[in-house]
């Protein structure tokens, strides 16, 4: 993939951290990167308002050939990341 769509990927996949659909938990991407090696790189917020409620980062990113990874997970593309994750 190019800078370009790295990016646009980036986007999309922000887009549905921040449309998110949930009473308790919100979500935000921050800061992506591209890396020497084609990688791009971001955090990813989250916020949950349940008990004393909390907040926490993940590390994500996107590899050259558009799969996405997590901390926890990887997803082959986009539409398994819409189909898997949340």
């Amino acid at each position: 993939m190019t800078e370009r769509e790295l990016y646009e990927l980036y986007e999309k996949i922000s887009d549905v951290f921040w449309y998110y659909q949930s009473y308790h938990c919100t979500y935000l991407s921050k800061d992506p990167m591209i890396w020497e090696d084609g990688t791009l790189t971001f955090d990813v917020y989250g916020w949950s308002d349940q008990g004393d409620g909390s907040e926490w980062i993940e590390n994500w990113g996107i590899r050259e050939d558009g799969s996405i990874w997590s901390e926890d997970d990887t997803y082959k593309d986009f539409t398994d990341f819409e189909q898997r994750w949340g």
